[in-house]
């Protein structure tokens, strides 16, 4: 006998131009991506023709929430993208992952760590340092939301149990450029 199988719907928070939302529906899950570059959307929809109707572009939460409509998630990524957030903002955008997931639903997610090299130690307000410097992105000057610990980690995502943590590091250039990362993976438990 064959078992009917439960229907996955996931959402790539910063999705980019679509990788990860095509790969996810070719194995059958039902993903979505969202993302603030209107050219990576762009770039996705023309990409992943099949699919191009899960890619939504959005500038902020409002928007979001008008994108996302009354859809309930199973899991949701945020893949490098969460800590362009201040902290007052990381804050909304959790409330509302804990609105739309479901219960028993997982959470997948890297923050920057503290100790990367694109650390300049400038903090502004709310959780923001400047990084004016970033080899790989050719990025001149914005705002990364650094996160400093393991305890820091669990803190932001608190809403949440953490199943698991964890930290990559990579270098992507000779001038031995560490970009550390911590990962965390957190279930919704009410």
């Amino acid at each position: 006998k064959k078992k009917l199988k439960k229907k996955i719907n996931l959402l790539d928070f910063g999705c980019g131009q679509g990788s990860a939302v095509n790969f996810f529906n070719q194995q059958k899950i039902n993903a979505y991506g969202v993302d603030i570059s209107k050219k990576d959307i762009s770039v996705a929809k023309k990409k992943y023709k099949k699919i191009k109707s899960k890619f939504f572009f959005t500038k902020d939460l409002n928007e979001f929430k008008i994108k996302i409509k009354k859809k309930k998630f199973d899991i949701i990524t945020c893949i490098q993208s969460l800590y362009y957030l201040s902290d007052d903002d990381f804050k909304l955008y959790i409330n509302y992952f804990d609105q739309i997931l479901k219960n028993n639903g997982i959470i997948y997610a890297t923050m920057i760590s503290s100790k990367s090299s694109l650390n300049s130690n400038k903090q502004n307000k709310d959780g923001l340092t400047l990084v004016d410097k970033d080899n790989f992105k050719k990025i001149e000057k914005h705002y990364i939301n650094f996160t400093k610990s393991y305890d820091h980690l669990h803190k932001k995502f608190r809403k949440f149990k953490i199943l698991n943590s964890g930290y990559y590091s990579f270098c992507l250039d000779k001038k031995n450029d560490v970009n550390h990362h911590y990962l965390v993976i957190c279930k919704k438990t009410r």
